[in-house]
């Protein structure tokens, strides 16, 4: 038996022989609802109450309300579906094409220096906008504009988040709030991801998976190194690699960290920890998770790899 619910406002298909408990959505519950198809109203609604509670969060943060934009949503729903339905995480996507060029095909008229690129798995608009708030170019960027993209093809949740100022348009001097410079933060995170996989490949390993909460810890010390000009695996406040792991999840027993600053490029940083023993030791180790983080925040540029087992 079967039928069809409305669970937080969003409808989903739902199996009895399955005992799919059909709860109100929260936070942290995504997991307990199996997704079996949206409509591309269900879709829609998903994106527009996304872009609702992150202006909820830059209001709290003191920052203006960003503005949906259809020609950036378009691109993000564009690329959100070929993830999900190949089963990639980078800014690529399966033809290989870089995010800002996939908005530029839509829309040249962006600004494409401040524009933030941000992909995630969680599967509610209440998890995507919790989980991305650490991200240093994420939902708190000092951007203009916004689309957002989800896409659900067999259980794969993609969430794509593009932002950015248009060239000509006569606000884009009044936003302040860009800490960091002209880098695509997240982008470069997530190339070092699939340089680090590629060089995991030449040696006959199987590919690391990207993690979120790893991905949180590392982009904190890199953003405490670059805003402070220092390069440690011990950080300002005395915290270690392992305590930043902490902060964010209890899931790892086993980690490791490499850091790096001054490499302005996903390839030569990924080159000095490839000619580093030690370094290149945790590249190609045996643990199964990474999460990357990078910052350049006045010129400082700061690199971090998290790994777990």
């Amino acid at each position: 038996m079967g039928g069809v619910a409305k669970v937080g406002g969003f409808r989903i298909d739902w199996i009895e022989e399955e005992k799919v408990a059909l709860i109100g959505m929260t936070r942290y519950q995504w997991e307990e609802i199996k997704l079996l198809s949206m409509t591309e109203e269900d879709i829609r609604e998903f994106e527009l109450e996304a872009f609702r509670l992150i202006n909820i969060e830059r209001e709290k943060a003191g920052r203006v309300p960003l503005i949906w934009h259809e020609d950036l949503a378009l691109a993000a729903s564009i690329r959100a579906k070929d993830l999900s339905e190949n089963d990639l995480f980078d800014f690529y996507g399966s033809e290989r094409v870089y995010s800002r060029n996939l908005v530029a095909s839509i829309n040249d008229g962006f600004h494409m220096r401040c524009t933030a690129g941000l992909i995630s798995t969680a599967g509610s608009p209440q998890r995507f906008v919790e989980g991305s708030k650490g991200s240093t170019t994420s939902v708190l960027t000092g951007d203009i504009y916004v689309g957002i993209g989800f896409a659900n093809t067999g259980s794969r949740d993609r969430w794509v988040f593009y932002a950015g100022t248009l060239r000509s348009d006569p606000t884009q001097g009044q936003v302040t709030q860009v800490t960091q410079t002209s880098i695509d933060v997240s982008e470069f995170a997530m190339e070092v991801f699939r340089l680090t996989n590629i060089e995991r490949d030449k040696e006959g390993l199987p590919p690391l998976q990207w993690d979120e909460d790893l991905a949180r810890a590392a982009q904190e010390h890199s953003d405490d190194m670059a805003r402070n000009n220092y390069m440690s695996h011990t950080g300002l406040d005395g915290s270690s690699p392992s305590d930043r792991i902490k902060r964010e999840t209890s899931r790892f027993n086993s980690w490791a960290e490499n850091v790096a600053s001054g490499r302005r490029t996903p390839e030569s940083v990924v080159e000095a920890w490839m000619n580093s023993s030690g370094h290149k030791a945790n590249i190609l180790g045996n643990r199964q998770y990474l999460g990357v983080g990078f910052s350049n925040i006045n010129g400082s540029y700061s690199w971090t790899q998290k790994f777990g087992q």
